[in-house]
C-alpha cells in the first residue's frame, strides 16, 4: 500500500516543492461485490482528529463544514506547561534520542503486526470495576494503555493525547496538529486507575520515577524499553456508512518502515466494535502474565487475526497439522492473544 503512490500521499520532505496534494481519496476494487476506500492525509497539515473530521464529511447527507486553520502559535509552550515540561523536554534531548535509537537497534526481534477486536462485555465490566470502592471510573483508553504498556514491560510509555477541549483556546473545530504524547512511567500506567488518576488533574504529573538515561542503559542500570499508544477510536464516530454496503473492516494504515517499537492503535474496527492494531517487538508470555489487569479484556474466540501472513521460517517451524491461530504460543502473538483475549 505504501508503495502505491496513487493512494498514499508522500511524507515529510517529499512534499516540499513538488506541488503534490496533501490528501488523497482512492476507491479500489477488492474482488466481486467488494471495494476498498483509502483516505490518506499528510501529518504535516493535520493530526488524527483532523483526519476523521474530514473523513466523516464524506458520509452521504453529511453537511460539509469549514475547520479553523489559523494556528495558535502559543500551543507548543502552553502544552508543555500542562502535559509535563520536564518529561517532554527530556524526550527531545540528544541523549534520549540516542537511548531509544540504540534500544530499537538491539531490540529482541523484528516487529510483528496483529489485529484484534475487543470483547465489549468484558471491556464494560473492566470500566465499571473502576467505580468499586470509590475509585475513579476507567475508560477504554485507560484499560488498553495500562495493559499494553505493562505487557510490553515498558520503562517509558508514550500515550498520545488530543489537546482539544483539554487546554484553554484549543477547540474541537481547529484543524492542524494539536496532539501530544504524555511521557509516562510505571507509576502512572501501572493500572487503569493510575492512568485515570493522572489525567484527573492539571498539570498532569506523568512520572514519579527518575527518567532513564543513555549512560544508565549502557552501564546496564536502566532499560530502554519503550512503547506507545495512540487512540483513534474516539475520533471515528460512526465512520462512513454507505447505503447498500456493509463495512467489513476499518483499519488504520501504518508504514511498516516506521514500526520499530511496541505500538498499539485502538480504532473503530466496524460499527460498535473497537479494534487494536498492534506492532510488537518485546512482549512475551511472562510480560503478559504480569499485566496490570489480566483478564479484563478476555474475549470469546475468534482469536486475533494476523495482518501479515506468517514468514517462511514461521511456517517451517509450525508442527504439521497445527492451525495458525495456535502456533507460536511463546511468541509476541501468543502472549498478546492470551493477554487481550483469554488470560484469566
Amino acid at each position: 500500500m505504501f508503495k502505491a503512490k496513487e493512494a498514499v500521499v508522500p511524507s515529510g520532505n517529499d512534499l516540499l516543492g513538488k506541488g503534490a496534494p496533501v490528501s488523497r481519496l482512492t476507491v479500489a476494487g477488492a474482488g466481486a461485490g467488494a471495494f476498498s476506500v483509502v483516505f490518506s492525509l499528510s501529518h504535516v497539515v493535520g493530526d488524527g482528529r483532523t483526519y476523521y473530521e474530514v473523513l466523516k464529511m464524506l458520509q452521504p447527507g453529511a453537511e460539509p463544514r469549514a475547520l479553523r486553520t489559523e494556528r495558535k502559535q502559543s500551543f507548543s509552550e502552553d502544552m508543555r506547561d500542562v502535559c509535563g515540561r520536564k518529561e517532554l523536554e527530556w524526550a527531545d534531548t540528544c541523549g534520549t534520542q540516542c537511548l531509544y535509537t540504540c534500544g530499537m537497534m538491539f531490540a529482541p526481534g523484528k516487529p510483528k503486526c496483529f489485529a484484534f477486536e475487543l470483547d465489549e462485555e468484558q471491556l464494560a465490566a473492566a470500566k465499571s470495576a473502576g467505580k468499586a470502592g470509590g475509585r475513579v471510573a476507567h475508560v477504554t483508553n485507560d484499560v488498553i494503555t495500562s495493559g499494553f504498556f505493562t505487557a510490553c514491560k515498558a520503562r517509558i510509555g508514550m500515550m498520545g493525547m488530543d489537546c482539544r477541549g483539554r487546554m484553554e483556546g484549543i477547540e474541537d473545530d481547529m484543524a492542524g496538529n494539536y496532539v501530544t504524547a504524555l511521557t509516562m512511567d510505571e507509576s502512572t500506567f501501572g493500572s487503569p486507575a493510575a492512568v485515570r488518576e493522572m489525567l484527573s488533574s492539571k498539570p498532569f504529573k506523568t512520572t514519579t520515577m527518575p527518567l532513564p538515561s543513555c549512560f544508565g542503559w549502557m552501564c546496564g542500570n536502566d532499560s530502554a524499553s519503550f512503547a506507545m499508544a495512540t487512540n483513534w477510536s474516539s475520533f471515528a464516530g460512526d465512520i462512513v456508512q454507505l447505503e447498500g454496503c456493509e463495512l467489513q473492516i476499518h483499519l488504520p494504515l501504518k508504514n511498516p518502515a516506521y514500526c520499530v517499537f511496541d505500538l498499539v492503535i485502538p480504532s473503530a474496527a466496524r460499527p460498535g466494535k473497537v479494534g487494536l492494531l498492534c506492532w510488537v517487538v518485546s512482549t512475551d508470555e511472562r510480560g503478559a502474565a504480569q499485566g496490570a489487569a489480566p483478564g479484563l479484556l478476555r474475549g470469546r474466540d475468534p482469536l486475533p487475526r494476523q495482518v501479515a501472513p506468517p514468514s517462511r521460517r514461521e511456517r517451517e517451524r509450525r508442527p504439521a497439522g497445527e492451525p495458525a491461530e495456535r502456533a507460536g504460543g511463546g511468541t509476541p502473538r501468543g502472549a498478546l492473544r492470551r493477554f487481550f483475549h483469554s488470560r484469566c
